[in-house]
Formats: C-alpha cells, structure tokens, sequence
C-alpha cells in the first residue's frame, strides 16, 4: 500500500524528537488506501487518447487524461500492493515512453519557535530597503505561488491577488475546478506574504516586492500533502496563464519524467523556476525539482547570515536567503515559520522586480546569482550555492539610481564564524540519523501546524537587538559616459597640435617636391 507520509524537518536539536512532536503523521492516499496511482506518459509520435485506450484494453483503469494532456501523459489506478508489476507490465504496450508512480508531496518545514520575536531580520539580510530605494517592484509582473493556496481575506493579500486554480478539487474530470484556491492549511500564505505582501499600507508585514501579484495555484492538501502530477499539472497551469516567476516551496526525494517535463516546458516558454532545497528529509540530498538544472536551488541563511547547515546541501544548491524564524502571514493572522521553504519566496520577490527591468528568466537568474554576498566558506559552497541575495547590488545592475535618490544606510549582520563541513560525509556524521521512508515521497519546505477556525497564530521568533551586531556597507553605484562626453572627446583629439601639425608637415612635404621638379627641369611624362 503507498502511503503518504508527512515529513517535517526540525532544527538540529529538536530532530530526535521529529516522530512525537509531528501531528500530521498520517496516510492520506489521493485515492484511498486500496489503490495507488501511476502516470504513464507517452511517446512522442503518438497520441494520448490513442495510448489511454490501448491502456484501457490491457486491463488498466484510466482516471485522469485531461490534466496532463499538455505533458502527454494520464493517470491510471491499481492495487496497492501491485505498483512495481504493473509499471513493468506498461512498459511493454507500444507507444508508452515511461511509467512511475505518481509520487507524493508534502510541506517539510519546523514548527514556531520564539514566540517573542516580531521584527523582519530579513529584509536587512538581504539590503531589501536599499533595493527599494531603486525599485519597489511592477503589477504588471506575477510569481505563481504553486502551493497549499492562499487565504484570499488576509488583509495584507487585498488586492494582490490574481485568479488562480484549485487542482486538489478536481481528483477526476467530472468535478468542477471552480472552487477558489484558499488555503486551509497555511504554508501557501505564508509563503506569498513573504514574496508579495502588501507593503507601505500600515497593516502587518511587508513582502520583498511591493508591487508584484501573486497567482495562487493549489497543489497541496489541508494536510500539506499532494502529489507529483498536481505539482506538474500547477507548473503548466502557471505558465500558460502568465507567471513570470513560480514560486515552489515543496520538494520530493524522487526523480520524475513528469515533473522535469513539467519543468522544461515553463523553462522553454521564459519562466524562471525556484524552488527549495529541502530540510534533510530525504537526507542530505537536494529535493526535486530544486535538482533540475533548468530550476533556481534556494537553500537557508540564518539571522547571522550564515548558511543553515542542518537542511539540505549539494551541489545543485545555486543560492541562498534567509530561512530561519521567518515572520509572515498565517490564515487570518501572523506566524513565524523555519525551512527552506521560507528562503525560496525571498528569492522569487527579488526576481520579481527584476523582470521589471529584464524580460528574460536566464538573465535574472545570472544577475542575482552574481551579485550575491558570499557567506560561509569562501566561494561557492554546498549550502549556499553562490551566497545570499542582495537586493541593492542585483538592482543596481539593471537600473541607473535617480539622481536624486536619498540612499537608506546599508547595514549587514556581523556573522560569527561557523564550522563549516569539509564533505557531505563529515556533515552527514554529525547530523542524528533519521530513519528514510521506503515511499516516495514530494516536500514542500516549511510545515505550519494545523489550521482551525480556533486557532490564533502568534510571532513566534524570539526579538534580537540588531545595532550591536550590524555594520554599515557602501551601496554600488553605476558610472555612465554620457553621449555629450564622447562628442567632446572626438572634437579634442580633431584640433589637437599633434593632428594640425601633421596636416601641415604633409602640405609642406608636397610643396617641396613640386618645387624641386620645376628647378631641375624634371618632366613628368603621362602614359
């Protein structure tokens, strides 16, 4: 039987305990506990109806051929108990070019810590106000948060909302998709305040793009759980209505045709794809779709701006944010969350304002990759990829600053040096063993506790005084050579001495020759 099994990561300290603490431990099949489901897609000279039915001839139960179509690929049901048989049974039926199971995702964050702590560490983290300074970020530009939905009467979402897709309440072609993608489990709001919030309006938090809208596209269940063909079916949905930038928070251990054609289909329609790293939920190893080369790896800084060591690292890591006690929106409140899921939508916010300048998805990704600060051992490494964002520097490369721009003084966090692994094998070894699931499992990056109309979300971050701890830093500026400059330039080397006295030199070696000829009597004789 496939269970899906919710797997939240927790802090180093609180892992031994992640089994009592974790209240979601539950066995949520998609389809009930007697059957699992299977994608077969199919090849490329063939069709899927064609497949579906030969499919359907061969004793199989076809449940889904719409939502896919896009990718060539459908769902079919079966036992439980029969997955690896009856994958290797499809593979023999012409025109099948793959078959997997259709593998679980869930949210994988730790739960609120630090109740006391209220402030936004990072936003200065990441040079937000001096970013802002440049540019607060276009409405003409939309990230697709590809998630558990959003809480569309959250008071800092108003208006920032664009239309959607609800994929949990369509488990077959004959249910209606209309019903709104609101969150009833409260990672996707948590997520898109951090990327999008309403700014400046004197209520509640402020997101890294003030002007950004956000498309919610429901993937994930009121557990947080979901499965690879809604998170690819979200990915098309996303790019086919408009989403510069997707925004996924979720992960899986297992690699997927799907999921990767899912992926290469918004990459090749100009959307920048970033996803997280994942909570060493599936050990140290970088979940999917972060692992693709055509998606953006975000993993975890701390509020030291230190790499978060105790999540997931590799070297398909591309950047980092920050990730720990992240102060955002819950449904109907505000929550402090933990997990790479948090760090990722830092880094979406600030791809975000970038499309406003660039419309092109590999140029953002080089420009927030080159201007980040590098933090934990020097260079690149399998935590932090190139380094944590920096918004002023990334913003500086593609806007000239006003010229009557009143910069916001620039403060970073003093880190305090940490150890830092030689190896993935020394990390490993100082990390407790956490017993690996023999399913497949899909992650989001962050687990908020359940969502009940009782509950009330309080900050959950403990408050750390900043002016001890932050040092001031220059912002870049660009240096341009203006058109009048040039212009000046050519007219001072056209009446220099050395040219006019070069002109004069060569009249004066002609006027000699003429007069030498005619004193010697020399003759020139045309042809």
């Amino acid at each position: 039987m496939l269970f899906f099994i919710l797997l939240i990561s927790f802090t180093q300290a609180d892992v031994e305990n992640a089994h009592a603490k974790n209240p979601f431990d539950v066995r949520d099949a998609l389809s009930g506990d007697s059957v699992a489901r299977i994608i077969v897609g199919i090849s490329s000279n063939a069709r899927v109806s064609k497949v579906a039915d030969r499919v359907g001839e061969n004793g199989f139960n076809v449940v889904e051929s719409e939502k896919l179509y896009k990718l060539g690929a459908f769902i079919i049901e079966v036992p439980s108990g029969s997955v690896e048989a009856e994958i290797a049974r499809l593979q023999n039926i012409a025109g099948v070019r793959y078959a997997e199971p259709d593998y679980a995702v869930f949210a994988t964050d730790t739960f609120p810590s630090d109740p006391s702590f209220t402030s936004q560490y990072a936003l200065t983290a990441i040079h937000a106000p001096q970013g802002w300074d440049i540019s607060t970020g276009s409405n003409l530009i939309t990230i697709a948060i590809v998630d558990s939905g959003v809480d569309y009467g959250h008071a800092d979402l108003i208006g920032k909302i664009d239309a959607g897709h609800n994929f949990i309440a369509c488990p077959d072609p004959s249910v209606s998709c209309a019903t709104l993608p609101q969150d009833d489990y409260g990672h996707g709001t948590h997520v898109a305040g951090i990327a999008a919030a309403s700014s400046d309006n004197g209520v509640g938090i402020a997101g890294v793009s003030w002007g950004a809208r956000i498309m919610p596209v429901k993937v994930l269940n009121k557990f947080g759980g979901g499965s690879y063909s809604n998170v690819a079916a979200g990915i098309v949905w996303a790019a086919d209505h408009g989403a510069q930038v997707i925004n996924l928070s979720l992960g899986g251990c297992s690699d997927s045709t799907l999921l990767h054609d899912a992926v290469l289909n918004a990459y090749h329609q100009g959307v920048l794809i970033i996803a997280a790293a994942g909570n060493f939920t599936c050990g140290s190893q970088v979940l999917y779709p972060a692992q693709y080369p055509e998606v953006m790896a975000v993993g975890a800084s701390d509020s030291l701006n230190q790499p978060a060591t105790y999540w997931s690292y590799g070297s398909e890591v591309d950047i980092a944010a920050p990730g720990v006690n992240i102060y955002s929106l819950c449904p109907g409140s505000y929550c402090t969350l933990s997990g790479t899921s948090m760090a990722t939508p830092h880094v979406s916010g600030l791809a975000s304002i970038l499309f406003g300048y660039i419309n092109n998805a590999d140029g953002v990704r080089n420009i927030i990759e080159s201007t980040a600060l590098d933090i934990g051992s020097a260079g690149w490494d399998m935590y932090s990829g190139a380094g944590l964002i920096q918004m002023d520097a990334a913003l500086a490369l593609v806007s000239p600053l006003p010229s009557t721009l009143t910069p916001t003084p620039a403060l970073t966090l003093t880190p305090t040096p940490a150890h830092i692994p030689a190896s993935p094998e020394e990390e490993h070894a100082s990390r407790p063993a956490i017993g690996n699931s023999p399913l497949f499992v899909l992650i989001l990056t962050t687990t908020p506790a359940p969502v009940s109309s009782t509950d009330t979300f309080t900050p959950t971050q403990t408050s750390t005084p900043l002016g001890e701890s932050l040092t001031p830093t220059s912002t870049p500026t660009l240096t341009k050579v203006s058109a009048q400059r040039l212009s000046n330039d050519k007219s001072r080397t056209l009446f220099s001495p050395y040219f006019c006295g070069s002109i004069v030199l060569i009249f004066l070696g002609i006027g000699l020759f003429l007069w030498e000829n005619k004193k010697h009597g020399v003759k020139i004789i045309k042809p």
